[in-house]
């Protein structure tokens, strides 16, 4: 079930890795990768890094929600 799970959260970024113009989608053009990870495509490298910046943005959440 997990790996069904992985395929379809891949697919839903589908419009996403066809554009030239989705959020953050040039990071990786952008931040050119050491020799270590030369060998991942731009479009995953950008992919993971936002992956980060929204882990990063919600473990800074702290304000208090009243309900």
């Amino acid at each position: 079930m997990v790996p069904t799970a992985a395929v379809v959260y891949v697919a839903s970024w589908w419009g996403w890795f066809v554009s030239d113009n989705g959020y953050n989608r040039q990071w990786a053009t952008a931040h050119p990768a050491d020799a270590t990870w030369s060998w991942v495509p731009d479009a995953a490298r950008s992919w993971w890094n936002y992956h980060a910046q929204i882990l990063d943005f919600h473990r800074g959440l702290s304000t208090p929600h009243v309900y």
